[in-house]
């Protein structure tokens, strides 16, 4: 079966070109390994949905502890490698600055259902119909930017404020 994903054209923000767009994809919801389990089983899988959902708990448990010790684990779906955020400085390991984090990457059963999609442009929403959408969905915290937090002595002329002003000649 073809998966369809639905996208929106939106103008791309940073290039003149009034005819280059970025595609966004339409979310249609949220699904969870419970609903997943239980379209399977309405699939016609003989299985019990709560001893699958205790299994893929336990297998995202394993999986986790696996790849933050080391390992690179490859689920089928996604390949997870950890990383580390930032640089080290004066050979020095910073809490606050150098994170693990995790690396993912689409695996053979992933590339396979890629494989099998089909993109299709739906009509652009209205801006506002656009909004509504996002706010729905997430909730962003307002952060202020106060002119006292900006740093303006640097004399690069390709770097902070001056970097838009010299590469777009703006």
């Amino acid at each position: 079966m073809e998966n369809i994903l639905k996208v929106w054209l939106r103008k791309s923000q940073f290039i003149r070109d009034q005819n280059e767009f970025k595609a966004q994809v339409v979310i249609d919801r949220n699904i969870d390994a419970i609903e997943i389990v239980d379209a399977l089983i309405s699939e016609g899988l003989q299985v019990n949905a709560q001893i699958a959902l205790d299994i893929i708990a336990q297998f995202n448990k394993k999986a986790a502890k696996l790849v933050l010790s080391g390992n690179q684990v490859d689920t089928g779906l996604v390949v997870l490698s950890p990383e580390i955020r930032g640089s080290i400085f004066n050979r020095k390991w910073s809490p606050e600055s150098n994170k693990p984090i995790i690396s993912i990457q689409c695996g053979n059963e992933m590339l396979v259902e890629i494989d099998n999609t089909k993109v299709e442009i739906i009509e652009n929403p209205t801006d506002s119909d656009l909004l509504y959408k996002q706010d729905e969905q997430i909730n962003y915290p307002v952060e202020e930017i106060k002119r006292e937090n900006l740093i303006f002595g640097n004399n690069e002329p390709a770097c902070g404020i001056a970097f838009r002003r010299w590469l777009c000649n703006a």
